[in-house]
């Protein structure tokens, strides 16, 4: 019981705490006390409980300290699905940015496959010198008549327009993490360390790569 005795110090002054813990241990005697004296031993037993829930709560700078760190951690969850956003941004440009001729190089690379050389240069047989392409033809057009249409593919490439309306709203969100992080959080040097980190990734990494999409469709 002596821990209580510097927070009794604090809450009711100076006094001697021995002396304090003894009067209540007295007053909670049984004894033939007349009925009158019931206050007195209500009174202290509410004194020495509220001794131990001040020595047992938390400070308030404590509270607002864990506050603080659980909205920084919440924070960090909503930078991480913007940042997502941002690679699969950073995917679409590249392949809007792509030049389109990749099907036309198979496709001319494929006629190599049919005939093969010796190393003097001849050309060796293959199956393609007894090819019959009439019969070939007829077997292709028998089992397109006979086969289900082939399903259309469609490939919804987004616009240069999209991809940078895209890019503006990625830094319109990042933008309004650093507003909220400058205006509503606030702490020790714990907190300020995590509110760095945060606000150093949007800034030198996040909002960057977002200029150099910006640059690269201008560009094109």
């Amino acid at each position: 019981m002596h821990v209580f005795g510097p927070v009794c110090a604090t809450l009711i002054g100076p006094c001697d705490w021995r002396r304090f813990s003894q009067a209540i241990l007295r007053s909670m005697r049984p004894s033939p006390s007349p009925w009158w004296h019931l206050p007195a031993v209500v009174t202290s037993i509410a004194a020495l409980s509220y001794v131990v829930y001040r020595a047992t709560t938390e400070p308030a700078h404590v509270q607002q300290k864990k506050k603080a760190l659980q909205l920084l951690d919440e924070v960090q969850t909503i930078v991480d699905a913007v940042r997502s956003k941002l690679d699969a941004l950073e995917v679409d440009v590249k392949a809007f940015l792509a030049p389109p001729a990749e099907e036309a190089a198979v496709d001319d690379g494929s006629l190599n496959s049919y005939y093969h050389f010796d190393s003097t240069g001849r050309k060796l047989k293959t199956k393609w010198d007894s090819f019959d392409v009439d019969a070939e033809l007829e077997r292709l057009d028998r089992d397109t008549d006979e086969a289900p249409p082939a399903p259309r593919r469609t490939t919804s490439r987004p616009t240069k327009a999209q991809l940078e309306q895209r890019a503006g709203g990625l830094e319109f969100e990042f933008e309004a993490v650093l507003g909220y992080l400058d205006a509503s959080i606030r702490g020790d040097d714990d907190v300020r360390i995590v509110r760095k980190q945060i606000v150093g990734a949007i800034n030198d990494t996040h909002l960057k790569r977002i200029d150099a999409l910006r640059q690269a469709l201008a560009a094109n």
